[in-house]
This record gives C-alpha cells, structure tokens and sequence, in this order.
C-alpha cells in the first residue's frame, strides 16, 4: 500500500513540475509583449520630452537638469520624473534586447537579472494557461519532471528522517 501511494506520489509530483515549467516560455512571451509596450510608450514620451527641449534649444539633459535645479518643489519634481523615466527607458530597453537575443537556457537567467516586479505581476493578472507545443515548452516541461521527481525523492528521504526520529523519541 505504501509503495503504491508513493508511485503515486512520485508521478504526480512529476506531473506537476512538468507542466508548472512547461509555462516558463508562454510565460515569459507574455512579460516580453508587455515589456516591449513599455517601451515603446516611454519612446514616445522622451520624444515627446526631446521636441520641447529641441524647441527651447536645450538636449534632453539639460532640459531635464533645468526643472531639476528648481527651486519650485513642483518643477523641480518634474526634472525628477523626467529624469526617472529616461533611466526606466534605458533599463528596459537593455532588458528587452537580452530577452530577444537569448538562447532557450540563458532566457531565465536574463529573465531574472532585469526582472519587473510591476510587469512581471501585471503579466501574472492576464496570463492564460498554456499548452506549450514548441521545443522550448518540451525542453522546459522534460526540466520540470526531473526537478518534479527530484524534489519527491527528497521529500521522501526528509519524511523518513523526520518520521524515524518520532519513533525513536517515542521508543524512549
């Protein structure tokens, strides 16, 4: 009776960190869309920020650094924003040139590296579960089931250490 719960067990942990991977790749198309929609709304706004300062004959740093060197709280907070979004653009732009250009196993160390909080959760809201039919969701799916049954063995091995040690007490 053990061994069957067990095999069962066994195949339903398998079962589960398969699938669970095999969302990795639909997953993080989804992130790279949205990201990508991020940037090309910030382009548009620095643009935007260029053509004023174009037609005050400043760049965009010094356009920026005037409302920053304010000394009007509000104007001053503006220079603040405008500078932010200006970095937010570079640092998605690099997140989403390393995402376009990985291979199928450096993805999810990119992925980690310029992960966004705020549109990785935005991406989670609107994310569908996915049937992953291409080589990448394979790949990812064969990954999970060896995580998926290495986390069952260990489980088990934690389970009979733990469950020794209360016979062992209660013997005494």
């Amino acid at each position: 009776m053990a061994i069957r719960v067990s095999s069962v067990l066994s195949k339903v942990s398998i079962l589960l960190f398969a699938v669970l991977l095999s969302q990795f790749p639909a997953y993080e198309n989804s992130y790279e869309q949205r990201l990508s929609g991020h940037v090309d709304e910030l382009r548009y706004h620095i643009d935007s920020m260029k053509e004023t300062a174009r037609q005050s004959g400043k760049t965009l740093d010094e356009f920026i650094a005037k409302f920053q060197a304010s000394q009007d709280p509000d104007f001053h907070r503006q220079g603040v924003l405008m500078n932010g979004m200006q970095t937010r653009l570079i640092r998605l732009e690099s997140a989403l040139y390393n995402l376009d250009s990985a291979t199928l196993f450096s993805k999810p160390f990119l992925f980690m590296i310029h992960f966004d909080k705020a549109i990785a959760k935005a991406t989670l809201k609107k994310y569908h579960f996915a049937l992953p039919l291409t080589f990448e969701g394979v790949c990812w799916a064969v990954i999970g089931a060896f995580i998926g049954y290495f986390f069952f063995r260990f489980s088990m091995k934690v389970s009979k250490v733990l469950f020794r040690k209360e016979k062992v007490t209660k013997a005494v």
